[in-house]
């Protein structure tokens, strides 16, 4: 015969932390080599070390350790209960051999314990926060167990006129065996031109899905939308088509305050291909909010041009937000100057 201890009560867990040992020993020698096959009845909920043991004349009386592994689903499905199946038996030992496997070799019951609970998390989940210069919060959304169906979220803006996302929808689809990917969103702050404050809002998720599950569940993340000062370009201007200077005048930049919020002040730069970053041209701190450039600070061919307006000291990062200013000198050292749509 086969004597296995124990056969019952043992316990795994799907993080693998938690493992169960069971011993196999024959209870008399065989004439013969001994081999006992083993296998899992559920591999997606536990493995073993090994598929099979052997006993020898000489070890049958020495037992023999299986260690059995619990094996991480990603779905939440509760404790699950799976058998490690012993036999079938090979052996030229013909006593050993006539051994039924269902009737003469127990096999071993465990259980797996669940390390998944359903529900949305996101990344982050505090501290989100947008301004009226177009300061965005990207966030990543992750279903903390696999569904059992597609599940579709909602993803919804208290306030749009302070803060918008994008995309507005994600869907998860069940993948069988592997962890959850998490996907992403974008929230935008959004300029309401008007002298409100830092405001806040809410952006909700919400869970639509045949999974009971997740059905219904929802979170919702708490932001601020920043304020910040609101300007546009005056100069260079011309109601009519793009005009040329010469290479050597300067030109003249200028914005104004178009909603009246507080600025500190208004930084100028300039895009620099060569270095892959902006240059400062200069700050104004007072209206007019103005600086000028000379062409020999343009390089060869398109010149973006900046101007960020700065809210007051120590807010945070309220700074506006606009198009910048593409500017053109060509072979000739002649400065293109564009078009800008004069403000009242």
């Amino acid at each position: 015969g086969v004597k296995i201890d124990p056969t019952s009560g043992l316990l795994t867990d799907e993080s693998g932390f938690l493992t169960a040992t069971f011993k196999v020993v024959l209870d008399a020698a065989p004439t013969a080599d001994v081999t006992l096959f083993l296998n899992s009845s559920d591999t997606t909920e536990g493995t073993i070390d090994q598929s099979s043991l052997t006993f020898t004349p000489l070890n049958w009386d020495q037992p023999q350790t299986v260690t059995v592994t619990g094996m991480d689903d990603f779905i939440a499905d509760g404790p699950q209960p799976y058998t490690i199946i012993t036999g079938p038996i090979t052996s030229l030992d013909l006593d050993y051999a006539a051994l039924d496997p269902v009737s003469d070799i127990p096999d071993v019951s465990v259980t797996n314990a669940d390390n998944e609970t359903p529900g949305i998390s996101t990344s982050p989940s505090t501290d989100l926060w947008t301004s009226e210069g177009g300061a965005t919060e990207k966030v990543q959304v992750l279903l903390q167990s696999q569904p059992k169906f597609p599940v579709l979220l909602n993803i919804d803006s208290s306030k749009p006129l302070e803060g918008t996302v994008s995309p507005t929808t994600l869907t998860f689809n069940p993948e069988p065996g592997l962890p959850v990917s998490p996907k992403e969103f974008t929230i935008t702050g959004i300029d309401d031109c008007d002298k409100d404050g830092d405001t806040p809002y809410t952006v909700s998720i919400t869970a639509v899905s045949d999974d009971p599950d997740y059905h219904g569940t929802s979170i919702d993340l708490q932001v601020t939308n920043y304020e910040a000062p609101t300007i546009s370009w005056v100069e260079p201007v011309e109601n009519g088509e793009i005009y040329i200077t010469d290479g050597f005048s300067p030109i003249k930049l200028k914005v104004i305050n178009k909603c009246g919020e507080p600025i500190s002040k208004v930084r100028f730069y300039r895009w620099v291909t060569a270095l892959g970053d902006h240059v400062t041209i200069g700050e104004d701190l007072t209206p007019p909010y103005e600086e000028t450039i000379l062409p020999s600070e343009l390089e060869s061919g398109w010149n973006q041009i900046f101007a960020f307006a700065f809210g007051p000291p120590n807010s945070r990062q309220t700074f506006s937000i606009h198009e910048p200013i593409l500017i053109l000198k060509d072979a000739n050292n002649l400065v293109h100057l564009p078009l800008i749509n004069k403000q009242p």
